[in-house]
């Protein structure tokens, strides 16, 4: 250790009100990623520290001599090159790369005082604006409503959970996590340019900085990029994300019944459409084509002639099938990461004061659609029933507000109104008796059969729910032991119905020139909050507001959730 590194002489030239760990790491004059230091004076970023790097060549044209390894962490002093160790530099630090132990995120729901910045303004750690860079509000929007959630924040904020994962979407996603509640910020407001930047890159440009998005299309990308990245499948719970938000739905399709002449015509289109561009050729036609044709080669003949009888027999059989599976209803399992909804069209008349009337509709009316009950015509002429089968632990709730035509896109101005506590889903759930299926162990024996059981059967149980029989000495224990065993594994079954808001994404004005703003819930003072970027506002009437606001995504956390 080199004796200057605990007493360098230019800790007191260090601005941290000029540093900003937020925008891209490149050096300002190569535009490398690789290497790069900031320098703690000046705030900008340099590549390298040897004697021809130009953090060196700044630290001697401009006399600042202590910059930060953006990697590592690790402080120099230039040009001499030695490391810089002091306890007062850990805020530094923290700021570049904020951390949280267990305990930490254990308790973050519970603080209600107020962070401190540098410009001594005051901010709430998770309550932080977000810079709009350029249109970039559709990306807040969603960004404020995931760090709400305490499964996926808890997650990110403890970066051993993703240190295996190599990509920049989920690196940056949890940087940006821990930054907005961090309570050690320089500043009361978080720069999301790092992320935007490689979901720019993962999307292939889909999504970019200046140009403006439905935030519905980011949400579905971002949770199926994180979950594809974290090492997901299509297992259940296969990731953080399916685990915080996978549902599970229940759909029964029925394909009408169609009249013989009409089967006829069906069957042509389903062979033209099936062939993608091969020549279906009628067997009435080949006759004739194979006599006016009596010099073309007999084996080639032959082999044209089979190939089309395999081809007519493959289709017939298809539509054969086809045929009996009309009239008839499918019943198949889907999982679902959010729900839509759809609104009724908009009325077009206007009101005695020639102001376009403006509907309401209660959020219940729109939820219809998963009753089980109320039948969806659907572009292929099929019909579809949806049931709620699992409800995730939150809910994301999209309302297509948005449809496009072969010119512009309209926006429909229904106000959807909504309860902010114990929205009750019970309504569209299946019950056990709507449900075909059935397990085994559907209904736990009662202690009674179980002690009519001999103790073979009951070391099988045991062994089948994971009882440890050890401490168990007569059967009576054993019995007991199952008994507790079989009712915390059907509380656990047990699912909540019952959900309240978290987050209420709102768009307000034109398709083309409306902009997006968010309601949020802040639950540890239990108070909402209006953001829009940087902009932080709340009143009393607030919760009326939300409930009467053009809202586009909502978050529902269930009510069980928060135990």
């Amino acid at each position: 250790e080199d004796p200057r590194s605990r007493a360098c002489p230019y800790l007191d030239t260090i601005d941290r009100k000029v540093l900003d760990f937020d925008f891209e790491k490149l050096c300002s004059v190569s535009l490398s990623n690789q290497n790069v230091y900031a320098c703690l004076v000046c705030g900008k970023y340099y590549q390298g520290r040897g004697r021809k790097s130009h953090a060196y060549f700044h630290s001697l044209e401009h006399g600042h001599h202590v910059f930060i390894n953006l990697e590592t962490e690790k402080i120099y002093c230039l040009p001499d090159g030695y490391e810089v160790i002091d306890p007062s530099l850990g805020d530094i630090i923290d700021n570049l790369h904020p951390r949280f132990t267990k305990r930490q995120v254990k308790r973050l729901d519970e603080n209600t005082q107020y962070s401190r910045a540098l410009d001594s303004s005051e901010y709430f750690p998770g309550l932080v604006g977000l810079n709009n860079i350029k249109q970039t509000d559709w990306l807040n929007v969603v960004l404020q409503s995931l760090v709400r959630i305490r499964p996926l924040r808890d997650f990110f904020l403890v970066k051993e959970n993703y240190a295996h994962c190599k990509s920049a979407v989920v690196r940056h996603f949890g940087e940006l996590v821990a930054k907005m509640w961090s309570d050690r910020n320089f500043k009361g407001h978080v720069s999301p340019h790092e992320l935007m930047q490689a979901i720019s890159t993962a999307s292939d440009k889909r999504f970019r900085i200046g140009v403006q998005h439905n935030p519905q299309d980011f949400i579905s990308w971002l949770l199926n990029t994180l979950h594809r990245d974290l090492g997901g499948t299509r297992k259940r719970n296969s990731s953080i994300i399916y685990k915080t938000f996978q549902g599970e739905l229940r759909i029964t399709t029925r394909r009408p019944e169609v009249a013989p002449h009409a089967a006829e015509k069906l069957s042509k289109l389903d062979r033209l459409e099936q062939s993608k561009g091969r020549i279906t050729v009628d067997h009435e036609s080949d006759d004739d084509n194979d006599n006016d044709n009596e010099n073309q080669n007999d084996d080639v003949k032959k082999m044209d002639t089979k190939d089309d009888d395999d081809d007519d027999d493959d289709s017939d059989n298809k539509e054969k099938k086809k045929q009996k599976k009309r009239g008839q209803e499918t019943t198949q399992r889907v999982p679902f990461l959010f729900l839509s909804l759809e609104l009724p069209t908009a009325p077009l008349f206007k009101d005695q004061h020639d102001k376009n009337f403006i509907k309401q509709l209660p959020l219940m009316d729109l939820l219809q659609r998963f009753n089980g009950q109320q039948e969806q015509l659907m572009t292929d002429g099929s019909i579809r029933r949806m049931r709620i089968v699992k409800l995730p632990k939150y809910l994301i709730v999209h309302i297509k507000r948005f449809q496009k035509n072969s010119w512009f896109t309209e926006k429909n101005p229904i106000i959807v109104n909504f309860p902010l506590r114990n929205l009750d889903l019970e309504p569209f759930i299946e019950s056990s008796s709507d449900s075909s299926s059935s397990s085994s162990d559907a209904v736990p024996p009662t202690a009674a059969e179980l002690s009519a059981m001999s103790l073979s059967e009951l070391n099988k149980l045991c062994k089948k729910m994971k009882v440890s029989t050890a401490k168990l000495v007569e059967k009576r224990d054993v019995v007991d032991a199952l008994v507790k065993r079989y009712a915390e594994k059907q509380r656990k079954k047990k699912m909540s119905t019952k959900f309240n808001l978290l987050s209420n994404v709102v768009h307000d004005g034109t398709p083309k020139d409306g902009s997006y703003k968010v309601h949020i819930l802040h639950q540890p003072t239990d108070t909402w909050y209006e953001m829009q970027d940087l902009i932080l506002t709340t009143s009393e009437t607030m919760p009326q507001q939300v409930a009467l606001s053009e809202s586009l995504i909502q978050v529902y956390e269930a009510a069980t959730a928060t135990k």
